[in-house]
């Protein structure tokens, strides 16, 4: 098995399946449901996740073929979701600040068929929640799960800067959804001051959008996305 990034999670020990009547007197087996770890030819080896068993990559390695190779990207991935179990592979990256825009890249507007924007309790624990932004394809979906925070001012102007600037300069916020605490799809408003509002709400600190700084920023804020969607 290929060596695993050392700042990436490990899938946890398998449980032991229990035994039927008739076997009750035999030993019991190991039994392992969690998806199969593997290798592809394009995104090298593909991990499982702790706990929930869900198969992943690097989202760093990912934003890097993506600008290398963006023509090959869309067709690699729609390949590789129809033979993952439940057709969904997690990009996880171990900062708050990676590099969306280049992933986008290599997934044309007219074949993202819908963008969720949800919130995480269960990826930093020193936060109150981080979000993850999950990319529906013909084939699948694709979970990018970095850790954007809303937890202080600067961390808050990653996710503006990191994630939805991309995504208004991709032509696809029409298609961009938020999942509600309750799990519920809404549109995002239609303006730009209510998606930046609703998004740090969504990221566990609704007191970002409360504050003198965020006040002072929120202007700013606004002249970025207008910004992106024009260009």
């Amino acid at each position: 098995m290929a060596n695993r990034p050392s700042s990436e999670r490990v899938h946890a020990e398998p449980l032991q399946a229990a035994p039927s009547a008739q076997q009750s007197s035999e030993p019991t087996t190991e039994q392992d449901n969690s998806p199969a770890e593997q290798d592809d030819a394009f995104f090298g080896h593909i991990y499982n996740t702790e706990g929930e068993n869900e198969l992943y990559v690097s989202l760093r390695q990912a934003c890097n073929l993506a600008a290398n190779a963006p023509a090959e990207l869309i067709g690699h991935l729609n390949r590789l979701l129809r033979d993952l179990p439940g057709r969904s592979l997690v990009m996880i990256g171990e900062t708050s600040y990676p590099e969306f825009g280049k992933l986008l890249l290599g997934l044309p507007a007219d074949q993202i068929m819908r963008v969720d924007i949800a919130a995480r309790t269960d990826v930093n624990p020193n936060v109150n929640a981080t979000l993850e932004c999950s990319i529906w394809l013909s084939s699948g979906v694709v979970r990018v799960r970095p850790q954007w925070c809303a937890r202080s001012t600067s961390r808050a102007d990653e996710i503006v800067n990191t994630l939805l600037l991309p995504l208004v300069a991709h032509k696809i916020m029409d298609k961009v959804f938020m999942i509600d605490d309750k799990g519920n799809r809404q549109r995002l408003p239609g303006n730009y001051s209510g998606i930046v509002e609703q998004v740090f709400g969504l990221a566990g600190y609704p007191e970002a959008v409360n504050s003198e700084a965020y006040g002072r920023r929120l202007h700013h804020y606004t002249n970025q996305l207008v910004a992106a969607g024009n260009r």
